[in-house]
């Protein structure tokens, strides 16, 4: 897999060990990461230094899609990626969604397929929208 240099992902779960090992495996990656709970207060302009958010499958699905919107009102070009266990009405908030169960590999993958999306036109220029 290709290393992202410059791809800033933010990787909220509430369990620690979680939160920790998803880093590390992402760094491995060369992926920026950060990780925080979904309680830790999501400020808007650091929202937007990141490229895709990762939503663990230790969130309920309510709090899931709550995280979603409010990602996607503070940064409308983040990408979000929800790993799940069980699949929920609430799947249609994310990009992608891959399953906790296969491992790092299935969520390297469904990174992967984020970062191969095409930036919107103003990221292709350099400029943000005003």
């Amino acid at each position: 897999m290709r290393r992202r240099k410059g791809v800033r992902i933010l990787s909220i779960c509430d369990d620690e060990g979680i939160r920790f090992s998803r880093e590390l495996v992402l760094m491995q990656e060369g992926y920026e990461v950060e990780s925080v709970s979904s309680r830790a207060f999501l400020n808007a302009d650091w929202v937007r230094s990141f490229h895709i958010a990762v939503l663990c499958h230790t969130l309920s699905a309510e709090c899931a899609a709550s995280l979603a919107e409010t990602l996607r009102r503070s940064n409308p070009e983040i990408r979000v990626l929800r790993v799940h266990s069980i699949r929920s009405r609430c799947d249609h908030y994310y990009d992608v969604d891959c399953e906790v169960l296969p491992g790092p590999s299935e969520l390297l993958r469904a990174i992967e397929s984020l970062c191969n999306y095409p930036a919107p036109p103003h990221q292709q220029s350099g400029r943000r929208p005003a």
